[in-house]
């Protein structure tokens, strides 16, 4: 018995200590339970130092942002070969001939000129700046100050110096007159080559500075000359003022 003992008592010393203790027994019915212990709560863990994240990196600006624009007054084309630069006053050459087609700069400081992708507006630095609406073989030819540029595939306005004072945000739209274009929302514009109809959608009217004026609710309005303009509402020919009200007994012909 002694050696069973001993051999039992070695048994449990070592089985015990890989062993979870054993639970605790139940209070008798009636008798005072005893306090639970109490458990010191693990050392509060202090929290890594925060650490400041990366400035996001900052949009790529195009040429024109990152370089002044120099002044082109005086600027005039050349050409060499089959290609087209530019000289400045002095007849020094500031931009390389790489040109197949140029304009001459406006005076905003600004030409068209047609690279490997087609007609493109450029600064002095020759940076691209935005991508002409072609109109009978060349860039949109400027009205009252704005002429049409593309993006996306919608239609918008820029200036002489190359701002795009509207955002291209039309299915189509006509040139400036008597302060108001014409836009077209919604509509299918199909071109081949430099000739382009359109089919679809509602017309309205917006100012200079954008603002829509007259909702997109025509099925057609022509360029304004005179203060009017035609339009079609309904399928009823009508000819509309500024505000796109009816101008009453008049019928305008043409565009």
């Amino acid at each position: 018995m002694h050696c069973r003992g001993t051999l039992l008592s070695s048994v449990l010393w070592v089985i015990l200590p890989a062993c979870s203790p054993p639970a605790a027994p139940a209070a008798k019915p009636g008798a005072d339970a005893s306090p639970p212990v109490a458990v010191a709560p693990p050392a509060a863990v202090a929290p890594p130092a925060a650490v400041t994240p990366p400035a996001a990196p900052a949009a790529a600006l195009p040429l024109a942002a990152t370089k002044p624009r120099p002044a082109t007054a005086g600027w005039k084309s050349f050409e060499d070969g089959d290609l087209v630069g530019f000289k400045d006053a002095e007849g020094k050459v500031v931009l390389a001939a790489r040109y197949q087609v140029a304009q001459e700069f406006t005076p905003g400081g600004m030409a068209c000129v047609v690279d490997g992708d087609g007609w493109v507006c450029i600064d002095g630095n020759g940076a691209p700046l935005l991508r002409p609406f072609i109109f009978d073989n060349g860039p949109d030819e400027f009205s009252e100050g704005l002429a049409r540029f593309v993006e996306g595939e919608k239609i918008g306005f820029f200036d002489e110096s190359g701002a795009k004072q509207i955002p291209a945000r039309f299915s189509f739209a006509l040139p400036f007159a008597d302060g108001r274009a014409a836009f077209c929302d919604g509509c299918t514009r199909r071109c081949e080559d430099e000739h382009c109809s359109v089919s679809g959608g509602k017309w309205g009217l917006i100012d200079k500075t954008g603002t829509e004026v007259v909702a997109a609710s025509f099925d057609e309005i022509g360029t304004f000359a005179g203060g009017s303009a035609r339009a079609v509402r309904d399928g009823k020919p009508l000819t509309i003022d500024r505000d796109g009200q009816p101008q009453t007994g008049k019928v305008k012909k043409g565009g």
